[in-house]
């Protein structure tokens, strides 16, 4: 366990009056970065509009593994533990981390809940991390078709299967798609705290935010098209990328 882990653990046994805190679980290779800890500007932000509610980062090794992430998985699980309530911010495989210490949760029949989850980016992959919605009140995924991380050519899927309580947003950042590492942006921080008075529960669509307005949702047909879309172009980049990886090797 790394001493960032360590530390909001022991806070989390020291006040143990705090009924409800938010943490943040951030993705891949994430170790370093600084927008994810206190001083850097998405974490600043999202403190700043949380307030009076602590704001709490979950550090792992960040290694691009599974084993990595079942050890990540059960630190995260010792800690919601601690809390009744528990709001999480994550990002990229930081959600599959947390999705995995929520299965933990359930099968321990913890008393913790989960009300919002605002899951940026997760390479998701229905079949190893399965949203348990008896213990999440609500799952928010903000994706970017712009991202190509996010899908890589592993499998990974860009949304979430359809559920009441699972919304997929495709997000413009003052009318941009946002990359891999944008879509954490200080803009994001802003007004995640809020989003629940602009989306719907289950109601998937673009969600424009911008530094000027408020938030705009877009429903319509074309959403549901952009998605299937791009699940071919997916699949055509992973047949191409693979075809092009066997013929390397017969070289």
């Amino acid at each position: 366990m790394n001493i960032r882990t360590f530390c909001v653990l022991l806070l989390a046994g020291t006040f143990w009056s705090i009924n409800s805190i938010v943490i943040i679980v951030p993705g891949t290779w994430s170790v370093s970065a600084s927008w994810h800890q206190p001083g850097g500007d998405f974490f600043d932000i999202l403190q700043q509009n949380y307030a009076p509610e602590s704001v709490f980062t979950f550090c792992w090794s960040g290694k691009n593994n599974h084993d990595a992430r079942i050890v990540a998985s059960r630190n995260l699980a010792t800690l919601l533990n601690q809390f009744p309530i528990v709001t999480l911010v994550t990002h990229s495989h930081g959600t599959n981390v947390a999705l995995l210490a929520i299965n933990m949760l359930a099968e321990q029949d913890s008393q913790t809940r989960i009300p919002m989850l605002y899951a940026l980016a997760t390479p998701v992959a229905s079949n190893d991390y399965i949203p348990n919605m008896n213990y999440i009140g609500h799952l928010v995924h903000l994706f970017s078709f712009s991202d190509t991380i996010q899908t890589m050519v592993s499998g990974y899927e860009r949304v979430f299967t359809p559920h009441p309580r699972i919304t997929n947003l495709a997000v413009l950042y003052n009318r941009k798609e946002p990359n891999h590492s944008e879509i954490h942006s200080p803009l994001c921080a802003r007004w995640l705290p809020y989003l629940n008075q602009y989306i719907t529960p289950g109601q998937d669509g673009v969600l424009q935010l911008s530094s000027n307005h408020n938030p705009e949702l877009i429903i319509d047909d074309s959403f549901a098209v952009s998605v299937d879309l791009d699940q071919w172009l997916q699949q055509q980049i992973s047949i191409g990328f693979w075809k092009f990886v066997r013929s390397k090797k017969n070289e």
